[in-house]
């Protein structure tokens, strides 16, 4: 189940300051803000992840290309007819 990861960040090309609830952020040229990190997995990957979790793909939504999907879970012992919130 061996997952790519894929991390994301925004570059500061030039010096600015950011305000955010009254607070200042300052940042020079070059400055880098990490943004995201995530792992992608396969279907079959993302099946055993799910799977050691206690649950299962009760549901796969997948572009016509193959590249990208969500996989709605469920938990075991859950009835999927159950009401959703």
């Amino acid at each position: 189940m061996a997952a790519r990861r894929a991390c994301m960040s925004c570059g500061c090309s030039r010096r600015q300051s950011v305000l955010l609830d009254d607070h200042a952020f300052d940042f020079l040229p070059g400055a880098s803000i990490h943004t995201e990190s995530s792992r992608k997995y396969d279907h079959v990957g993302f099946q055993d992840l799910a799977m050691e979790s206690g649950s299962r793909i009760a549901h796969v939504w997948q572009d016509a290309n193959g590249w990208f999907a969500v996989f709605g879970l469920q938990s075991d012992g859950l009835d999927a007819n159950a009401d959703r919130v």
